[in-house]
């Protein structure tokens, strides 16, 4: 198996917690075409889904039926920046990084308790 082909199987295996989390909008589409992934029409089409789950579901379909040889390390690579989180559960082939959702629970558990404070 190749190093593509693990990557497309890690993200596949982690498929529901990866369109959750992960939004290609931004840097990950840009890198993407930076790297010729995609081109700059596809890159437009994926961002114009309304949701981020729908942008995630739509680039993981076009990089899966893309052929490219090199997409999901393309993928892996553009995830570094943004979603380290994500890219450690790839390269352990685990699902698991629930610390990251108790991190946003306590961020804004934190950010709803300021605001109530001030209202005080």
């Amino acid at each position: 198996m190749s190093e593509n082909e693990r990557i497309h199987q890690r993200i596949t295996d982690m498929y529901a917690d990866f369109v959750r989390d992960v939004d290609p909008r931004g840097y990950v589409i840009d890198y993407l075409l930076q790297q010729g992934v995609v081109d700059d029409e596809t890159a437009q089409q994926l961002c114009k889904n309304k949701t981020r789950q729908r942008r995630c579901r739509a680039m993981l379909d076009e990089l899966r039926s893309s052929g490219n040889p090199k997409a999901y390390i393309e993928l892996r690579t553009a995830l570094e920046r943004e979603y380290d989180f994500v890219v450690q559960s790839i390269n352990k082939g685990t699902m698991h990084y629930k610390l990251q959702s108790i991190d946003e629970e306590f961020w804004l558990y934190c950010l709803l308790y300021s605001v109530a404070s001030r209202s005080c």
